[in-house]
């Protein structure tokens, strides 16, 4: 009996399908890997190529893929912080009213540990807030406000 599925032979002359794929919520590109049979897998975020591999991808590897490429854009974040006056003003003026650990700052101001601590070296630096405690728990402090002083445009 003959074997009813025919033998196909790869033939590198032939067009490919290269064509993007969707794959749960992710698109995932192909392209060959010249020289060779082999077709590379890029799955993508937005514009950007977050992972590659070559085996055909399943979800988890996209989750994976997705999840380290957003982690290592993470000092992007944190870089845009250090430029937040806002945030910077908002710390102090916090501060200046008690008393606060690091951890209960990220958790007050919704950041990570990563993000906020470069900022409040940063402010202790320029001697806006202090710090005291140790360092696995700094207390940081800001000096007390001055008292609303009327200025001549409110008399």
């Amino acid at each position: 009996m003959r074997n009813p599925l025919p033998i196909t032979r790869f033939d590198p002359t032939a067009p490919l399908d290269l064509s993007p794929l969707i794959i749960g919520t992710h698109t995932v590109r192909r392209h060959r890997l010249a020289g060779t049979n082999y077709t590379v897998y890029s799955t993508m975020h937005g514009d950007d190529v977050a992972g590659r591999q070559i085996s055909h991808p399943d979800a988890s590897d996209c989750d994976s893929h997705i999840n380290r490429f957003i982690a290592s854009t993470q000092p992007l974040r944190a870089r845009s912080a250090m430029l937040d006056t806002h945030l910077h003003d908002s710390i102090v003026m916090t501060l200046s009213k008690r008393e606060l650990d690091a951890r209960d700052l990220c958790r007050m101001f919704s950041k990570t540990s990563a993000i906020l601590s470069p900022v409040l070296s940063m402010l202790v630096t320029e001697k806006r807030i202090f710090c005291r405690g140790t360092a696995r728990r700094p207390i940081f402090t800001a000096p007390a406000l001055p008292a609303h002083s009327v200025t001549p445009m409110e008399q």
